[in-house]
């Protein structure tokens, strides 16, 4: 692969992953709608620090935010899941 080839292929990556970001947000405003834009916007693409801006708009513990993190992962997986064939 010729470095050409590769920086199209990062881009077109690039370009496919920040599509999704802007759905997986959309996704987290409904879901956890006292999380400001702002500070969805602060993740950056980093789900590891949503379980922070859940704790603070919604005052739970610690474990009850990442619960809920994992709960919005699986979600995530299971809606990019492809289906299987009846």
């Amino acid at each position: 692969m010729t470095t050409k080839s590769m920086k199209k292929e990062i881009q077109k990556d690039w370009n496919e992953m920040k599509e999704d970001w802007d759905a997986i947000k959309d996704k987290i405003k409904m879901r956890f709608s006292k999380v400001t834009k702002e500070s969805i916007d602060s993740l950056d693409g980093n789900l590891e620090l949503l379980s922070k801006k859940i704790q603070s708009a919604y005052g739970y513990a610690k474990e009850k935010a990442d619960k809920e993190v994992d709960g919005l992962k699986a979600s995530l997986h299971a809606a990019t899941r492809p289906k299987e064939n009846d």
